[in-house]
């Protein structure tokens, strides 16, 4: 059996406790650097936490295929399929997000990276059987009379850097497809704002990670 990497769907940086480009002025600053056709759009969403709205802004950059998602409580900077040589740009525009925001020392109380990632596999059979066959195939659990169907799995590790965070499941949560949907967290609890060089490091760390993850998991993937 084999898995191939069929698309990278996204990379991002989120900050969190912090929210970039607030006032119209630094959106502007912000648009004169990036990109003179960004698209800015204001709305509104539902926080889970507390039930409450609270006002959103998303500003989206159609040549870089990079969003900006910016609520009150946190700011997320993703690429859309991005490619490894995008990576660089990506960091660029977060530190220019963060450098045209008026912060007055304030920093974000945690931040994070993650990529989400699609693919497929030959084993001729659906991604839930195909992964429960990979992470269980040699433990016997549940009821003896029950069948084995298959499996996702969350698995969490930690090290000097961060806590690693990996999902793997069928696309879509559907039982009946067979491309595998695998993302990678890597969450941090530290209160400071890393520079662009600290953040090309680990967008491509976590793209590294996430493809380590499926070698390990399949051998032969590609």
């Amino acid at each position: 059996m084999v898995a191939t990497l069929q698309r990278v769907l996204s990379t991002n940086m989120v900050l969190v406790g912090i929210s970039l480009l607030s006032q119209s002025s630094e959106a502007e600053k912000f648009t004169s650097v990036v990109d003179p056709d960004l698209r800015l759009e204001v709305g509104a969403v539902t926080n889970l936490a507390t039930g409450e709205s609270e006002p959103s802004r998303r500003i989206t950059s159609d040549i870089d295929r990079i969003v900006l998602e910016l609520l009150p409580t946190r700011s997320t900077i993703t690429r859309q399929y991005p490619s490894p040589d995008d990576l660089g740009r990506l960091a660029e525009v977060i530190t220019a997000a963060v450098g045209c925001t008026q912060l007055d020392g304030r920093q974000p109380t945690a931040y994070g990276y993650n990529i989400e990632t699609l693919w497929t596999q030959d084993s001729g059979q659906p991604a839930l059987s195909y992964l429960g066959h990979r992470l269980f195939s040699n433990r016997s659990l549940g009821n003896p009379d029950w069948k084995f169907v298959g499996a996702t799995t969350r698995v969490v590790f930690a090290d000097g850097v961060g806590r690693w965070t990996i999902t793997a499941e069928p696309r879509f949560n559907d039982v009946n497809e067979e491309r595998v949907f695998v993302s990678l967290n890597l969450h941090k609890d530290e209160q400071i704002l890393p520079v662009k060089e600290e953040i090309e490091v680990a967008l491509n760390s976590v793209w590294e990670e996430v493809l380590a993850f499926m070698k390990q998991l399949d051998p032969g993937s590609a």
